[in-house]
């Protein structure tokens, strides 16, 4: 799969093991650099275990839980694609992701 990143800040954490280790904690930055190998690796996300997924606004949304506090939100980065509520989604088709937010619970 293609990976973006939504921001210059989460490409380096994603590229940076000390940096996500600072920021996540040691667990969750293993886990985020073994998730973002699985991703890389997957040809789409029937490839991808452990996933949820969202539409909201249009936008499918994919979840994937680095530990019980921190999750990684991508979204599919498929330009033009619009994905409608209660309509089946063919994730064999969703080769683009663009990581959105890693988000830490208890944060903001």
């Amino acid at each position: 799969m293609q990976l973006a990143f939504a921001t210059k800040k989460l490409r380096h954490l994603c590229t940076d093991p000390e940096a996500a280790e600072r920021s996540l904690g040691s667990t969750a930055a293993d886990n985020l650099i073994d998730r973002l190998a699985d991703i890389r690796a997957a040809e789409s996300l029937t490839d991808l275990l452990d996933i949820s997924s969202d539409i909201q606004d249009g936008e499918l949304i994919v979840y994937i839980e680095l530990t019980a506090k921190v999750q990684l939100i991508l979204y599919a980065n498929h330009p033009g694609a619009t994905w409608l509520v209660g309509q089946p989604v063919d994730y064999e088709a969703v080769w683009r992701l663009r990581l959105h937010e890693i988000e830490v619970q208890g944060e903001r």
